[in-house]
């Protein structure tokens, strides 16, 4: 009966999400149940950059609730719009730049005023990740992808070419600017029987029902408000805007996991600026074992190359997630990478060799590529979360005495990356009759 419950309280749960379609698919043996979530769906981009737009631009929209927002931000709001302001304007030139070669009407740039307020980094209560807030299975659409070390949601430059597309993705369903934003923040499903149910193909007269919610209703004449004074402060007593916040960069792809204090030094720059260019990096590394593309000033793009490849191949130093498993010490995990125990103890802040674990996870720290790539071949590097597509998804039910240690080996996962789907904050709050949103791989 408990097992039940769960599983009709989820079900429930994930069904009244705008960013899930459950289908219980069926059992496969009794522990898993394979499901089908929304996202997975094909988006061509090809036939994307084919739709045709019409122009938008912010006019003055002779509207009460856009005058009551203006207001709201002349005042009260001033102070906020102010520093919201002083962050896009990082950010502004790049987007537009990328939204006029997608053909995407400028004024939509100013979109991350009111969903993000220009935080690169910025998180909702409904997970709603990056500049543009995208969540992740809409994300995933678009290709933007994540792992314990990146969320590309966070990448500015990847992030607004997603944005770009689901834009269009949304204007070829509706045909209506207005509308497209409405659904951009309700949800196209949501927009669309709206418009069915009331037999109107009209924003303002869909917004006059209590179908919309009111932050739907106050989120188009919100960000026509907050547009006309970004594209205009001068005249709404806003300080002007700084062209020396842009910072205009270009893109290098590095062969393998390399520490930002690294990549920073090799740029010349602080680590904590190189970071703010590249905010989708969760770690203090690049992904290892893969291509990672990073963001560096065009103005030090030269230098930084120059620096980086005066490293030689055999003397970088990468990095391996290592899985500790029964019977493991310091002494033997040592022996296994021919890596020192000092460096190990060092990079992990381990105290005491009694504090390793069966299940638990270290870095271990590899001198040159191509010996990193030896150690992949002998699948030591079992922890290593996945970033690439996946077949499908389904649900895990833990049994008594099951660890997430167990668990992961079982399903042939990482245990981070169970932790990551889940929401889980420790590998030890899993109980028995617990449902795990488990992804199988290609």
């Amino acid at each position: 009966m408990p097992r039940l419950t769960a599983l009709v309280l989820l079900i429930l749960l994930l069904c009244t999400c705008r960013s899930i379609d459950l289908l219980i698919a069926g059992y496969q043996g009794k522990d898993i149940i394979q499901i089908s979530l929304f996202g997975t769906e094909n988006i061509n981009l090809q036939q994307l950059d084919k739709v045709k737009l019409k122009g938008f631009s912010i006019g003055n929209f002779n509207n009460a609730k856009v005058k009551r927002f203006i207001k709201i931000y002349q005042t009260s709001g001033k102070k906020n719009l102010i520093a919201i302001l002083d962050r896009a304007y990082k950010y502004l030139p790049g987007i537009k730049k990328i939204f006029k070669k997608k053909g995407i009407p400028e004024d939509l740039a100013y979109l991350p005023l009111i969903e993000s307020a220009f935080v690169s980094t910025a998180r909702s209560h409904k997970k709603a990740t990056g500049l543009w807030q995208f969540m992740y299975h809409t994300g995933r659409m678009y290709g933007l992808n994540n792992s314990w070390y990146h969320e590309d949601r966070c990448d500015p430059y990847k992030s607004t070419i997603a944005a770009a597309y689901h834009l269009k993705y949304l204007y070829k369903k509706f045909g209506d600017w207005l509308l497209v934003l409405a659904a951009y923040n309700a949800g196209n499903g949501k927009i669309q029987r709206g418009l069915d149910r009331y037999n109107t193909d009209n924003f303002w007269e869909l917004a006059r029902h209590r179908y919309l919610k009111p932050e739907t209703k106050n989120y188009i004449p919100k960000f026509i408000a907050a547009t006309l004074i970004a594209k205009n402060p001068s005249q709404f007593g806003l300080p002007a805007p700084d062209p020396e916040k842009f910072i205009q960069t270009s893109n290098y792809t590095v062969k393998d996991a390399t520490a930002v204090e690294v990549l920073s030094r090799c740029a010349q720059m602080p680590e904590k600026d190189f970071k703010l260019l590249n905010p989708s990096l969760r770690r203090w590394t690049t992904p290892p074992a893969r291509k990672y593309t990073i963001h560096v000033p065009v103005a030090k793009y030269n230098l930084f190359k120059k620096n980086l490849e005066k490293i030689p191949l055999s003397q970088r130093v990468t990095f391996r997630h290592y899985l500790i498993r029964l019977g493991d010490n310091l002494t033997t995990i040592s022996r296994k990478f021919k890596v020192p125990i000092g460096p190990i103890v060092r990079l992990n802040k381990i105290r005491s060799e009694n504090r390793i674990r069966a299940g638990n996870t270290i870095m271990i720290p590899i001198k040159g590529l191509e010996r990193a790539q030896k150690i992949d071949k002998k699948k030591y590097n079992n922890y290593q979360t996945h970033s690439s597509g996946y077949k499908h998804h389904y649900l895990y039910l833990v049994k008594r005495k099951e660890t997430l240690y167990l668990i992961a080996k079982r399903c042939g996962v990482g245990i981070i990356d169970i932790m990551q789907w889940n929401g889980l904050k420790s590998k030890n709050s899993v109980h028995p009759g617990d449902l795990l949103l488990i992804r199988e791989y290609r």
